[in-house]
């Protein structure tokens, strides 16, 4: 048997043996709203994560991630990371056009990992990118 809720909210689900709830039941499954969102349209692009061009210590290397084709979802959260996995300072701004440009500055070579999230899902990553920095 299964149930294809139409709303979001908190529905009782009771399991009965000879018209009795088994034990711990009725359970309680609680429905999200769903969103919108498709994260698979979001788009990346700019020398800052493309292998094109080599990313150099100590010059910015800028991106842009558009979202506008996803949907309405959280706002945009940027994370990138050094070949150690230590944290490296990222500016996001959003555009006039509503893209958002982001840059970084790497302070070291070695591989460096660009991370694209939604603000209201964490473990919901849209992008990931990896950029050699010499």
């Amino acid at each position: 048997m299964s149930y294809l809720p139409t709303a979001p909210g908190e529905y009782y689900v009771h399991i009965l043996c000879d018209e009795e709830d088994i034990e711990e039941s009725p359970f309680v499954a609680t429905i999200l709203p769903s969103s919108a969102f498709q994260p698979q349209l979001v788009t990346c692009s700019g020398p800052g994560i493309e292998s094109t061009q080599p990313l150099l210590v100590g010059r910015k290397a800028d991106f842009s991630v558009d979202t506008r084709a996803g949907g309405e979802g959280g706002s945009l959260c940027v994370d990138v990371f050094d070949a150690d996995g230590k944290p490296v300072p990222v500016q996001v701004a959003v555009k006039p056009d509503g893209r958002h440009g982001c840059s970084y500055t790497p302070t070291r070579p070695g591989k460096h990992t660009v991370q694209v999230f939604r603000s209201d899902d964490m473990a919901c990553m849209l992008i990931a990118f990896d950029s050699e920095v010499q």
